[in-house]
Order: C-alpha cells, then sequence, then structure tokens
C-alpha cells in the first residue's frame, strides 16, 4: 500500500502561506478601504461613506475614461484574436518556408516592453515630424501626412502588437496537438477546406483561442503607457491615465485614485471570472489513444500560397519588431530626432553609460529585480510544494489568492502598495523596498504558475519510492522534487526578471528620485522630450531583455536527474528527465506549460 503523502515542514509552509497576508492580502485590502473614505488624504482618517463612486459616475471625464477603456479592451481582444490565430493557422497547417524561425520570433514581442514599443510608433507615426510620414514625404516629393498614431486605433494596434504573440502561442499549441484524423475524416466525407475549418478546427482550439482572447483583453484594460503617450495630445484618457493624474496632478486625489482602482479591479476580476466559467463546464477532448494516418495537411497548399501567406506573419513581425526596433535605433545614433540622417553620432550612449542617474536606475532595477526574483522563487516553490502535495483545509482559496494580481492591474497594485507605504510606521515609501515588494506581488503568480505546472507532472510514486527507501523530506526535494521542476523554476525566475525590467506601470506612483527604474527613467526623459536620450535608453534596455529571453531559454534545457537519488542499483531510466520553460511558449508564459510547448 502507498505511503501516505507527507506534508512539507510546518513551519515553512504556514510562513508561504501566511506571507500572502502582507504582500497580496493587506494592500488590496487597504485600497479597498481608501476608496470609501471620504477625504483625499493617504494618511489622515476619513468617514467611511460609499460616495466616492457616486462622485465617479457622475463625473463625465471618469465615465468617458472608463468607456475608453472597455473600448480599447474590445478592440485589442477582437484584433489579436483575428490575427494570431490567422498567424498559427499559416505556421501550423500551411507550414510555409522558415515556419520555425517564424515560431521562434513570436515570442520577441511579448517581451519587449510595451512602453518602449509605444514611445518607438510615436516617432515613428508623429503626425508633424513622424519617420514614416518623413520618409513617404521625401518618396514622393511633397509633404503628406498620410499617418498618425495618435489616434484610438494607433493605441490599440500598439497594444494588439504585445497580445498577439499570446494568442498565436496558445492556438498554436493547441493545433499542433489536435488529431489529424478528424480533419482528414471530414476530407473524406465531402467537407471543404474553409468547412473543416469552421466546423472541426475552430471548434477544437476554441478553449485556446478564448484564453489568448481574454488574455488579451485584461491586457488592454491595464494598458497605461500607450494611451499616456499617444493619446495625451488628443485628449483620449482611459481608467488608468485618470488614476495617474489624479495622485501626480496637485492637488493629490488619494481618495479618488483608489476608487477608480477598484473599479479596474473589479471589472478585470469579472472577466476572469468569465473565463474560468465559459471553459470550466464544456469538454474539448480532442486527442485520444488512437493516432492518425499521419497526413501531412498542408499537402492542399502550392508553393506560391505558402510563400505568399508567409508575408502575413513577416509583416505583423515587420510592424511589432522590426520597425519599432529600427526607430529606436535610428534616433539614438542621431544628435537630434529627425526623418534624414544627416549625422551618426554615439554620444547618446556616451551620455548614457557616464550619466550617474542612468547609471543608479540601472543598478536599482538589476537589484530590485534581481532580488525580487530569487525571493519570488524561494516563496513559490514553497507554497507550490505546500498547495500540490500538502492539502490541508483552504487550499484551493489560498491558490485562488496567491494568483489573484495576474487579473489586477499593475497601477492598481501601485496604488494599494502607495497606500501602505505612506501609511507604515517603517520608511519604506521612496525606497528599494517599496519596488522590490511591488514586483513580487505583481509578478509572483507567473513563478507559481510555472512551478505548479511542472509539479503536477512529477509522478507522487518518485517521491514515495524515495520515502520508502529511507530519504528523508530534505533529500525527496533536493534529488528528486528540484532537478525535475529546476527548469521551470529557472525559466519562471528569469520571466520574472523580464517582466520586472521592462515594468512601468506598476512602479509608476512609486519611484521617487533615490529609487528610480530604467523604465522610470525612460519615462521621464520622454517627458522632457529628451527623444534621442529615450532612444538610446531603450535600445539599452531592450538588449538586455532580449538577452534574458536567451538565458531562459538556455535554462530551460532537460535536467538529468541522478540515478542514485533512491537506490544505487536502480536504473537511470527509472527517472525520466522532464524538459519544461524550453519552447518558446512555455518561456513565453508560465501559463503556457499547462497547454504543452511546441
Amino acid at each position: 500500500m502507498a505511503t501516505p503523502r507527507p506534508s512539507l515542514h510546518l513551519l515553512p509552509a504556514a510562513l508561504a502561506v501566511l506571507a500572502l497576508i502582507p504582500v497580496v492580502v493587506l494592500p488590496l485590502a487597504y485600497l479597498v478601504y481608501g476608496s470609501t473614505l471620504d477625504t483625499e488624504s493617504a494618511t489622515g482618517a476619513g468617514r467611511v461613506t460609499f460616495e466616492r463612486f457616486g462622485e465617479i459616475a457622475g463625473n463625465a471625464d471618469y465615465r468617458q475614461g472608463i468607456l475608453n477603456s472597455l473600448k480599447l479592451a474590445v478592440a485589442t481582444g477582437v484584433g489579436s484574436c483575428i490575427i494570431g490565430v490567422l498567424i498559427a493557422w499559416i505556421v501550423v497547417h500551411v507550414r510555409p518556408p522558415g515556419r520555425n524561425v517564424i515560431d521562434a520570433l513570436m515570442i520577441v514581442p511579448f517581451f519587449l516592453s510595451s512602453f518602449v514599443l509605444a514611445i518607438a510608433w510615436a516617432m515613428l507615426g508623429n503626425p508633424n515630424n513622424g519617420l514614416i510620414n518623413g520618409w513617404i514625404s521625401d518618396l514622393v516629393g511633397r509633404d503628406v501626412v498620410p499617418l498618425s498614431m495618435y489616434s484610438f486605433w494607433g493605441i490599440a494596434f500598439v497594444i494588439m502588437t504585445g497580445t498577439v504573440p499570446f494568442v498565436y502561442m496558445l492556438t498554436a499549441a493547441a493545433l499542433g496537438s489536435t488529431d489529424p484524423s478528424l480533419e482528414e475524416a471530414a476530407a473524406m466525407s465531402g467537407a471543404g477546406r474553409v468547412r473543416r475549418l469552421r466546423t472541426v478546427t475552430l471548434p477544437l482550439v476554441a478553449p485556446s483561442i478564448l484564453a489568448g482572447v481574454f488574455f488579451a483583453v485584461v491586457f488592454a484594460m491595464e494598458s497605461f503607457a500607450e494611451p499616456a503617450i499617444l493619446g495625451a495630445s488628443i485628449r483620449y484618457n482611459t481608467v488608468l491615465t485618470d488614476i495617474y493624474l489624479a495622485v501626480e496632478n496637485f492637488p493629490i486625489k488619494y481618495g479618488t485614485a483608489s476608487a477608480l482602482a477598484v473599479v479596474v479591479m473589479a471589472i478585470t476580476v469579472v472577466l476572469v471570472f468569465v473565463q474560468g466559467k465559459l471553459l470550466g463546464n464544456r469538454s474539448f477532448v480532442s486527442l485520444s489513444g488512437k493516432s492518425g494516418s499521419g497526413a501531412d495537411i498542408s499537402s492542399g497548399y502550392g508553393r506560391r500560397a505558402r510563400l505568399a501567406l508567409l508575408l502575413i506573419p513577416v509583416g505583423y513581425l515587420v510592424l511589432a519588431v522590426v520597425l519599432p526596433m529600427l526607430a529606436l535605433a535610428l534616433i539614438s545614433l542621431q544628435p537630434f530626432a529627425s526623418p534624414q540622417i544627416t549625422e551618426l553620432t554615439l554620444q547618446n550612449y556616451e551620455w548614457f553609460f557616464s550619466d550617474e542617474a542612468n547609471l543608479r536606475a540601472l543598478r536599482n532595477s538589476g537589484i530590485t529585480s534581481a532580488a525580487a526574483a530569487v525571493a519570488s522563487m524561494l516563496w513559490m516553490f514553497v507554497l507550490a510544494y505546500a498547495l500540490r502535495r500538502s492539502r490541508f483545509w483552504g487550499s484551493r482559496v489560498v491558490g485562488y489568492v496567491a494568483l489573484l494580481p495576474i487579473a489586477v492591474p499593475g497601477v492598481v497594485i501601485g496604488v494599494a502598495l502607495l497606500w501602505i507605504s505612506l501609511r507604515s510606521p517603517v520608511l519604506i515609501h521612496g525606497t528599494l523596498i517599496i519596488i522590490a515588494l511591488a514586483y513580487v506581488a505583481r509578478f509572483s503568480p507567473f513563478v507559481l504558475r510555472s512551478i505548479t505546472a511542472a509539479m503536477t507532472q512529477v509522478d507522487v510514486a518518485l517521491e514515495e519510492s524515495a520515502r520508502m527507501s529511507g530519504a528523508g523530506e530534505g533529500r525527496v526535494l533536493r534529488d528528486i522534487i528540484f532537478p525535475l521542476i529546476r527548469p521551470s523554476l529557472l525559466s519562471g525566475g528569469v520571466i520574472f526578471g523580464l517582466f520586472s525590467l521592462r515594468d512601468l506601470n506598476t512602479v509608476v506612483l512609486l519611484s521617487g528620485p533615490t529609487n528610480n527604474t530604467i523604465s522610470m527613467q525612460i519615462w521621464s526623459m520622454y517627458e522632457n522630450a529628451q527623444l534621442p536620450l529615450v532612444a538610446a535608453t531603450a535600445v539599452v534596455q531592450s538588449s538586455i531583455l532580449l538577452a534574458l529571453v536567451v538565458l531562459g531559454r538556455w535554462l530551460g534545457r532537460a535536467p538529468t536527474v541522478r540515478s542514485s537519488t533512491v537506490d544505487a542499483d536502480e536504473p537511470e531510466a527509472s527517472y525520466p528527465s522532464r524538459r519544461e520553460g524550453g519552447s518558446p511558449a512555455s518561456l513565453a508564459s508560465p501559463a503556457l506549460a499547462r497547454h504543452g510547448g511546441r
């Protein structure tokens, strides 16, 4: 009879669970409490009332901001669905030349800072002196203004460049794992290509498409930099820009900002809840023990058709990566921003690496991201083991609370932690501690998803065999659990570092002169219209992010578990290694580990 699963050492497990209170529960509770006070001060006492929400409902500007956020969310969701699904279908079913390169490059826009991409497109699509308009004017020989990114569709487009990869990866993973015999049977029954796509393929991958669309919608709801940069000149406000202005402008309105934050948090939580309901009670089984004939489902497409369809993913990558990065590189090499290249210089990069404020911001980002990533990995490892292996009363609720920050926009978490820092008896406001705490609160759920997905695939029998052979709990963790989940743990840490290094939304309300991060340094320079310096700093940040992507792929290699883990006489093949986090899909998001990588 199998031995019962023992609990992790009680004290570490209890501390991991209790840590959710100060990191997640308390800040959000303070946020809700602050939204009900009749004072705009974050430190003074006030009377509990719900009048603040009535004031928001009665204010036309605030109502318009909420409506604008919802419109952007819908447009982003629909656009990301169309583009992401189409590219996934081309790569998996049409299989054009270079599909493996396309598949690998599709994760790049996901990791580039959306804030930096918004700045790049502001340089490209400025109606007065944008690079694209300047290039077209030089080409046709007269002044033209064919493109302006300062519009609703310009904002939605920039947001979509970061959400299309998620829809693509989820859909491509699902398309690659469906049983080809189903389409073969439909074809043999006389169904045409369009009908097979509509009645067989799309229904089978509907859960993945829906999950990707909901992610795009939530991502758009929490987008701050894009409307702040591209919408300011046309007075296109969203609920998040209203929150920022409520805190940054004088008089400061902490109460109003908190109430708006509660509204947007409620919207995103409802969206995640609806997604769970839509997917939770339906069956989408498409894999079985029987394999298909293995026929090439792309055989109906000629070479010319494949090359023509290849232009769609290539065009997307050009717009999402090549053009923005080209614009940043060109502007960073000029003494002033201009469509005409009159002089190339490295003085902007020399300034970046010689200016103490830039170096301090870079150090602050590195220190806070690394410290927060290590703390999050240790915390989430213990918490994941407690949740997956040590069933206790309330574990389901604890799991929901741990994942709650996924549904909470970064600006909202920033407002919540602002309340904590201003009311804390210990001085943490304006320090690196509050920045690191914000990163842990915001991005730890991604590490948890990565670890739990890997831990689910570890057979409990391996642990039970080790214990029956006399191995203690510590040795089981060291020699069994950790080697098998190490790639996912390290990939989760790298993803944490990527998200924190590029983050602006969470820290925009928490940063000051002494705890500035690299993203806040770019933001400050952009507000001062120092475009060549902004471009050089953005290129440095993007290079660091791309290097971390490569590091994450390298760390996601398959582990080798020592054959002596349990019994020296046991063959090594008894302990199969697991690869988790090595594919673009699993590196792009820990949540994708549940769906399988391509």
